[in-house]
């Protein structure tokens, strides 16, 4: 089949056709007729071809053979459907094809290939064993794309019931689509019976000694029930909480401190007067504590930061006081720090090895630059066009502002003892008055004696050219 992908550049050959037909007609070409209609053949599919090429042509021929990769969700919430997902599986594979290829992915928290893409494929339960704590449909999904040859037709059929709590599987789903390859769902029978789970625990992935933090939990009821929600730090229980679930979703926050430093795990466990599967009434967050910030505070003078580095030390941060020379010349050095602290440096105290250094640091590493003003900082420290000026959010230039004072004219009009229709000293007075602005004064004289019109801001332009048109001037 003949497929186009921008099929409104077929449009052209309308035009062009008809311009090679006039061209060619036009032409006294010494041919025989002939030979002339093959000239003109030739032209015109010339210029077919070219316009097909540019709108994308391509010839593409059915493909009977497919790739089938099923998607199993073998979290803890499909625990007691998990037998529907294996039974359903091998009742597909009875019905491949001679050429057709199956592969199978096993999905919790991870995708792991149970079986890879071929056309013979035994299968009665999953032997892979993925993390079942959490449900991530869109990384099965992925997986399975990856797998799929591009030599056939595509498909993926997905079995579970939903309920995601990581990733995100419409967006992933519309890929698919994107790409060209089919996704059929195939929906979990529901279970009977009261059922209380756990959805998810969400916590900081790094935190520093003493740091406050919360721990946001997410559970879902189909009953009202009490409930009793427990938080361990790694074995140590820290929390026991009696709650009331209501129906539906619902969230509990923890607020803590954070644990000495080191890797540890946050652990949380619901316990529900009536439940139907105990699978999934546990969830896990791992998280890394580590020491306390250390902050360098660089003081252009002796004391230039004492106010800063006492209100460090009093939130328990690790100040490190130097000088100039005492920043670090590459990003080595610099990293062990949490932030860079400039308090009143000059930039020729820095120098540019050490300016650079500091970019980036703050460009690279994502790391604090804070910089206090003074009278050796910022512009008259000498920060502009310098490396530090591009890692700060100010520019050191002053802005240049062009004020244009204000004027005040006086127009003296007198007589032209001339019986022409137009006076021209009154027009080019008026014109005078039309390039002046409200903050500008005019005041008119008609020659002698006082103002006919006194000093006033040029506020009613037409107001004042009544009084020059009204007036009668003096030789």
């Amino acid at each position: 089949m003949l497929t186009f992908e921008q099929p409104l550049l077929l449009l052209l050959l309308v035009p062009v056709c008809i311009l090679v037909y006039l061209a060619w007609r036009n032409m006294a070409l010494p041919f025989p007729r002939g030979q002339r209609r093959l000239i003109l053949a030739c032209r015109l599919a010339l210029f077919t071809l070219v316009i097909c090429a540019l709108a994308g042509a391509a010839w593409s021929q059915p493909v009977a053979r497919q790739s089938v990769v099923f998607v199993g969700d073998i979290s803890a919430s499909t625990a007691t459907q998990r037998a529907f997902i294996e039974g359903w599986i091998s009742a597909a594979l009875k019905h491949k094809g001679p050429d057709d290829q199956v592969g199978i992915v096993a999905v919790g928290r991870n995708a792991l290939v149970e079986q890879s893409l071929k056309s013979q494929v035994n299968f009665n339960q999953f032997q892979s064993t993925p993390d079942t704590n959490y449900t991530d449909l869109a990384a099965g999904l992925r997986l399975a794309a990856a797998i799929l040859p591009g030599d056939s037709q595509r498909r993926i059929v997905l079995l579970s019931d939903g309920q995601q709590n990581l990733g995100d599987a419409l967006q992933e789903a519309q890929l698919l689509q994107q790409e060209g390859i089919r996704l059929d769902i195939v929906p979990l029978p529901g279970y009977q019976g009261a059922e209380a789970r756990i959805d998810g625990l969400d916590a900081p992935a790094l935190l520093r000694t003493n740091e406050r933090f919360l721990l946001h939990t997410k559970i879902f009821s189909n009953v009202a029930q009490p409930a009793t929600l427990r938080l361990y730090l790694d074995q140590s229980l820290l929390f026991q909480l009696p709650t009331r679930l209501s129906i539906g979703a619902q969230e509990i926050d923890f607020r803590l401190l954070a644990p000495p430093p080191g890797f540890h795990t946050f652990r949380v466990t619901l316990e529900a007067a009536q439940d139907t599967i105990l699978a999934n009434n546990e969830a896990a967050a791992y998280v890394n504590v580590e020491g306390p910030p250390h902050v360098l505070v660089i003081e252009g003078t002796p004391g230039a930061g004492h106010n800063i580095i006492a209100a460090l030390q009093a939130t328990k941060i690790q100040v490190i006081v130097g000088t100039p020379n005492d920043v670090p010349t590459t990003l080595d050095g610099l990293a062990g720090y949490s932030s860079v602290v400039l308090a009143n440096v000059p930039a020729v105290s820095l120098g540019t090895a050490r300016m650079q250094t500091l970019q980036a640091y703050v460009r690279d590493l994502g790391r604090g630059l804070v910089v206090s003003g003074g009278e050796s900082s910022y512009g008259v420290g000498g920060y502009a066009g310098t490396p530090l000026e591009q890692a700060l959010p100010v520019s050191m230039d002053i802005p240049q502002h062009k004020d244009t004072p204000s004027i005040a004219v006086v127009l003296i009009i007198e007589n032209l003892e001339d019986d022409t229709g137009v006076n021209i000293s009154k027009e080019a007075a008026k014109g005078v008055v039309g390039l002046l602005t409200p903050r500008d004064q005019v005041a008119i004289s008609a020659g002698c004696g006082s103002l006919v019109s006194a000093m006033q801001h040029v506020t009613n332009r037409g107001a004042i050219d009544q009084v020059i048109d009204s007036m009668q001037p003096s030789d």
